[in-house]
């Protein structure tokens, strides 16, 4: 019954803002019937995320094909190469929207895990995977580059992560840094006071 109303979720046809949680939903039914994750699912899966259009919904399928690596690289990359959408290599479909979609990820768990999948992905020294060219983007212009090798991209947005995650925090209001001393900042009524 839970298959049914997933795969249900998963129709191209219904609108997104139908299921603004349908990746969080499928990473625990897929952990639920794991080992034996169903490929139609995953087709639907990959058939969704090449429509969707809003970052929370592409967030929640990139993830659960995130997970999925993690789970078995190798069979999700064939299976994903065999498979089309749209006459696209699932692969193809998958990376273009993630890779774009990556610095727009919000949340602990999801940016580990995925960013954690691209590593593994990059590693896999996969002929089939470094011969796929995917969407060139340059944040910095509006429109798109020629295309690239998976590899490179792929680098290039852990890279991109990672300076991410270097850049300095902004400091919140009533927290000095450098100091012994801990400061906490009340608003009343009648302006700021430091305590």
């Amino acid at each position: 019954m839970i298959l049914s109303t997933v795969a249900r979720l998963l129709s191209p046809t219904l609108n997104e803002s139908a299921a603004p949680h349908l990746g969080y939903c499928l990473v625990q039914t897929f952990d639920k019937i794991s080992p034996k994750v169903d490929q139609d699912l995953v087709l639907a899966c990959v058939t969704k995320l090449y429509k969707s259009k809003m970052p929370s919904i592409v967030q929640g399928l990139v993830l659960v094909c995130a997970r999925l690596i993690h789970l078995n690289p190798n069979a999700l990359v064939s299976f994903l190469l065999d498979m089309t959408v749209e006459r696209r290599p699932g692969l193809k479909v998958l990376m273009d929207k993630w890779l774009i979609h990556q610095p727009l990820i919000r949340g602990k768990y999801t940016k580990n895990a995925t960013v954690s999948a691209l590593a593994r992905l990059f590693t896999l020294k996969d002929k089939r995977l470094e011969a796929l060219l995917v969407i060139g983007f340059n944040p910095s212009r509006s429109n798109l580059s020629p295309e690239v090798p998976a590899p490179l991209k792929i680098l290039s947005t852990l890279i991109r992560c990672l300076d991410n995650e270097a850049a300095p925090r902004k400091v919140k209001v009533g927290q000095v840094q450098g100091r012994n001393e801990e400061f906490s900042t009340v608003v009343d009524a009648g302006g700021w006071r430091a305590y």
